[in-house]
C-alpha cells in the first residue's frame, strides 16, 4: 500500500472517528436536558429529518456551523479542543501555579517547617506531578530534611 492511500484510510477513519463523537456528544446533551431529536429539530428551528440525517450512519453534511447551532439550542456554548491543547494549557496552568507559589511570602515548603516536618509522614498527598511525588519520597528517605 503506497503512502497516499495509507494516509487516505488513516483520515478517513479520524473523520468517521469524530462524526461518532460529534453524534454521542449530541446525544449525551440531549439526555441531559431531557430532550429528543423532535424537541432539538424544533429549538433548532430544522426539520426532524435533518436532525436524523446527522444521526445517520452516513452523515456527511454535518457542518461547524451546523454543530454550532445544536449546542447553543441544547443550552451550551460550544467550544473546540484537543488533546494537543488541553496538554498545553495544563502545562501552562501548572508553571502559573509553581510561579505564583515561589512569588508568594506566606508559603512555606513542608520540609522548611518545623511543626509540619512530624507530620510529613502522615499527610497524603494526591498529585498529577510526578515530580513532586519523587521530591516526597526522597524527603522521606532523607528523613524529612532537604
Amino acid at each position: 500500500m503506497n503512502d497516499h492511500n495509507r494516509t487516505q484510510r488513516t483520515l478517513g477513519s479520524v473523520e468517521e472517528g469524530f462524526v461518532v463523537d460529534v453524534q454521542s456528544f449530541l446525544q449525551e446533551l440531549m439526555d441531559a436536558r431531557d430532550m429528543n431529536r423532535a424537541d432539538l429539530a424544533r429549538a433548532m428551528g430544522v426539520s426532524r429529518g435533518r436532525i436524523t440525517q446527522i444521526f445517520s450512519d452516513d452523515c456527511t453534511n454535518l457542518t461547524i456551523r451546523f454543530l454550532a447551532r445544536a449546542v447553543h439550542a441544547l443550552g451550551d456554548e460550544p467550544e473546540i479542543d484537543s488533546a494537543t491543547t488541553r496538554r498545553m494549557r495544563e502545562a501552562r496552568q501548572r508553571s502559573r501555579r509553581a510561579e505564583l507559589v515561589e512569588a508568594a511570602d506566606n508559603v512555606v515548603p513542608l520540609w522548611q517547617d518545623d511543626s509540619a516536618q512530624k507530620d510529613l509522614a502522615s499527610v497524603a498527598c494526591v498529585h498529577d506531578d510526578a515530580r513532586l511525588t519523587a521530591i516526597m519520597r526522597g524527603m522521606r528517605a532523607a528523613g524529612g530534611s532537604r
